[in-house]
């Protein structure tokens, strides 16, 4: 029988925000490459970049997250919400009814009787 070896779950890694600092530091006076100075940290370059972009952008919202609404807000949307659709169902059963009674529909619904028009059929004597 096989035995599998499962590799150790890696943990991200967390690093305070004085080792941050400390890091874009050592990076912009040295002058060096920031894969140099990574690999000197025994980080990732992107880690750096990434570090500094936070740090000239401040408060950029995660994957596009828009903040938190009240339960409130999120309510009065609801009932708007609600009130849009009943309306726009109530416009589609008036348009329904009005392609319904169209002459040329009216037509193809129930022809008219007195037409004096041959029917034609797909049945050749």
């Amino acid at each position: 029988m096989k035995t599998q070896i499962s590799k150790p779950t890696r943990t991200k890694a967390r690093y305070s925000e004085e080792y941050k600092q400390e890091a874009l530091e050592l990076w912009r006076a040295s002058g060096r490459s920031a894969a140099k100075v990574a690999a000197a940290l025994g980080i990732r370059p992107p880690l750096l970049y990434r570090w500094a972009h936070a740090e000239r952008v401040p408060n950029v919202p995660k994957a596009g997250r828009k903040p938190a609404r009240s339960l409130e807000e999120l309510e009065a949307e609801n009932r708007r919400l609600r009130q849009e659709n009943a309306k726009l169902l109530e416009q589609r059963e008036v348009l329904k009814n009005r392609w319904a009674s169209s002459p040329k529909r009216r037509r193809e619904i129930c022809p008219n009787p007195t037409d004096e028009r041959p029917i034609q059929s797909s049945l050749v004597v």
